[in-house]
């Protein structure tokens, strides 16, 4: 007997040799399995040698407890009283707990257990077994996935094999070929063609270039045969160093990828997609519309997501959202899109809205007019829900199934211009000017030469346009020249004390303009012959000092601009006598850009504010307290600047009615009436679904009740003392007091 027990280890000891595989020895008897824990690696071999007894080992029903142990897999050896009680080839990482299921010996103690750690050679690993769905009798879709953990420089030492329904190992029955390699993190695919050679890359679409390696040959028609309940093992110099499922079984139970996939998840164990769930109906044949995409292509998208440009400049705090039937026209009611920072602007719908969706863009508060770009352009694609006069709306249609919409660009169906490489300069001439004006440029790049430079274009409203293009690719310094006479620029800023438009001066011999490349500032405007400060407002229009207009019905809401149908003082709200506080406040609008918000001791007031229990005349609340902030108006639009600056109501500004504008500015339409304008109105828009294309307006009148006022009150003292009798140049009048000690 122990003759027969040395030539078995023998030849296990051959095996183990030509594998490079672990034999473990594990010595039984009564009551005992030495030892009785024992550690060790996948497609290593344990042998059961039997030092005296009659015993087996059982790795299925715990023979105490009579409840399965839940191995890895699953097997129990017949009773012997031979030399060799049992040997296995533990294929599957894990722990398995076992016992002797003769007679009594599990409840005296002759219990055990293995712990298989993984495959020791991870380089390359079996990352996935595939039989996909494919047209019947197509013989497509078997492949076998593998990953290269790290760089191998000869891939020919790995092989494969499909153990076909188990029942043993049948060795390398596929090599890689020889001069083949791999980097780390490589996706490798080998797979069989049957009757479409581009089976594959058509399943798989995009996503097949996600295997950095593909590789298949006429052999392995006969290799990749596997049926969705088989086996394999990876191979390395002839040796096992991966697996998926157990060789030394029979098939897998309930074909767990048979029409279908198996995958390893990060862990080692496997995720297997189950029998069918490739199929689809219709069968498509794709990754994308399987039921159950393979796992390393991402699930498709069922986000929407619709990205818009906006032309011009940009910043953090612009804001563009959506409206339209959806909000119920709400122009705050819609989502408000990701600034991506670069002028574009993205919106997600997660998931996709499951009806057509129409919309229109509102940016910084302003909804687009489609009407107006589409009658202008002439182009209307973008909008196919329009009458073409009253409406024009953009449309997200559901049978598109367009999940990524971009290319839309606020307030166009066109593409923004492309950046210009011109520069342009626009000076105004202050006074009247006519079509025989001529302002032209002088300065070093033309030799300070008064007829040298260039003529600017005369633009009919008093500014001047030079383009030059494309920019300088220097710094230019110039002078303007209007009609053969060069500004003074050393007594414009001597007299004014503002050089801020002359940076290169020495403040009493020369004082130029300039053009800094580096700036990178294509459009210069705002520039005035001859000074540094901005030409005076005309006179007789918004200068002087106004207040409401007692006698016509000044305050007044409604859905179009000079419509005051949702609400007025004189119909609704009490008249001017209502509100005294409102109307005793003015407004002075100075020459120098400013205006004096004078609201005395009371002024309205309404619940909105902080500090305010009700509507009605009250104290002034910060900062909506009037005092003297700036302004700017041209092209019959007047704007307003500070924190709280604002006209008529403090509530109402360009993006709604809280008191609080974007940016801290608010736009009026200005319109001048009576034989010397003396009544000005102001009609703002402002977001409100109920009015026509989404706006509200509001209208405010005032009357002129002073004159002129060129300057702001000054802020100085000054103190006027005569010396009686004779004085002269050379006499000298001082103060003195605690001021100065």
């Amino acid at each position: 007997m122990k003759k027969f027990y040395s030539l078995i280890l023998s030849a296990l000891f051959t095996i183990s040799v030509i594998n490079a595989q672990t034999i473990h020895t594990i010595n039984t008897g009564s009551y005992y399995y030495t030892p009785s824990s024992l550690t060790i690696n996948v497609n290593d071999t344990v042998v059961w040698v039997n030092d005296g007894g009659f015993h087996n080992v059982n790795f299925d029903i715990n023979t105490i407890t009579g409840v399965s142990f839940n191995n890895p897999v699953s097997f129990i050896s017949s009773p012997t009283n031979g030399a060799l009680i049992y040997n296995y080839v533990f294929t599957i990482p894990g722990t398995y707990n076992y016992d002797c299921s003769v007679g009594s010996h599990a409840q005296a103690g002759m219990v055990g257990s293995v712990i298989v750690n993984a495959q020791s050679n991870t380089d390359l690993v079996i990352q996935g077994a595939m039989d996909l769905n494919a047209p019947s009798s197509s013989n497509d879709g078997k492949a076998i996935h593998f990953v290269a953990n790290v760089n191998i420089t000869d891939l020919s030492v790995y092989g494969f094999n499909v153990s076909n329904n188990g029942g043993g190992s049948d060795g390398v029955e596929w090599s890689f070929p020889s001069g083949s390699s791999a980097t780390a993190g490589d996706n490798i695919l080998v797979y069989r063609v049957g009757t479409d050679s581009n089976f594959f890359s058509n399943y798989f679409g995009a996503c097949f270039s996600a295997f950095e390696q593909t590789f298949t040959d006429a052999s392995l028609g006969s290799v990749l045969t596997q049926n969705g309940d088989d086996p394999m093992e990876l191979f390395l110099n002839g040796v096992v160093v991966d697996n998926y499922g157990d060789v030394n079984a029979s098939a897998m139970a309930g074909d767990p990828y048979e029409d279908s996939w198996a995958y390893r998840n990060s862990d080692g164990s496997w995720l297997e997609g189950g029998e069918d769930c490739d199929v689809e109906s219709p069968d498509l044949h794709t990754v994308s519309s399987s039921g159950c995409p393979y796992p390393l292509c991402p699930a498709p998208s069922t986000d929407l997501v619709i990205t818009a440009e906006v032309c011009g400049a940009t910043d953090s705090n612009t804001v563009l959202r959506l409206t339209g039937p959806f909000w119920n026209w709400d122009p705050l009611g819609g989502p408000i899109a990701l600034n991506n920072g670069d002028g574009t602007f993205s919106f997600t719908f997660s998931p996709a809205p499951t009806a057509d969706m129409e919309y229109l863009f509102i940016l910084d508060g302003v909804q687009e007019d489609m009407v107006a770009s589409g009658t202008a352009s002439g182009n209307w694609g973008c909008t196919p829900v329009t009458d073409y006069f009253g409406y024009a709306n953009r449309l997200w249609d559901l049978t598109s199934n367009q999940l990524t919409v971009s290319g839309l660009v606020y307030g166009s169906c066109d593409p923004c211009p492309a950046p210009s490489t011109d520069l342009v300069i626009t000076a105004e001439v202050c006074g009247a000017t006519d079509s025989n004006t001529v302002l032209r440029l002088t300065g070093p790049f033309w030799n300070w030469d008064p007829l040298g430079g260039p003529i600017a274009l005369n633009n009919g409203d008093g500014t001047f346009s030079f383009t030059f293009s494309p920019a300088p690719t220097a710094d230019m310094e110039y002078l303007f020249i209007l009609d053969g006479v060069q500004e003074d620029m050393v007594a414009s800023g001597t007299a004014s004390g503002n050089w801020g438009c002359t940076p290169v001066t020495d403040y009493f011999g020369y004082a130029n303009r300039l053009w800094d490349l580096t700036s990178n500032q294509l459009t210069v405007s705002g520039l005035v012959y001859g000074s540094c400060d901005p030409c005076p407002a005309p006179l007789g229009t918004i200068l002087g000092t106004w207040k409401l207009n007692s006698q016509l019905n000044a305050i007044g809401i409604g859905p179009n601009q000079g419509d005051i149908s949702w609400w007025s003082i004189d119909v609704n709200g009490g008249g001017p006598n209502s509100r005294p506080c409102l109307y005793d406040d003015s407004l002075t609008f100075y020459a120098n850009g400013t205006f004096d918000h004078f609201m005395d001791s009371l002024t309205w007031v309404e619940p909105w504010q902080p500090g305010s229990p009700l509507e009605g005349c009250g104290a002034p609340i910060a900062p909506y307290n009037g005092g003297l902030n700036n302004y700017s108006y041209s092209n019959d639009e007047l704007t307003v600047y500070g924190n709280g600056s604002h006209l008529g109501l403090s509530k109402v500004h360009n993006g709604g009615e809280d008191g609080m504008p974007i940016g801290d500015s608010i736009v009026y339409h200005v319109a001048f009436s009576g034989a010397n304008d003396e009544t000005v109105t102001l009609d703002i828009s402002f977001p409100n679904a109920g009015g026509t294309n989404g706006l509200g307006w509001w209208r405010f009148i005032y009357t002129k009740t002073y004159n002129d006022p060129i300057t702001s009150p000054s802020t100085d003292l000054t103190m006027t003392a005569e010396v009686c009798g004779a004085t002269d140049s050379n006499t000298v009048l001082r103060l003195t007091g605690p001021f100065w000690q």
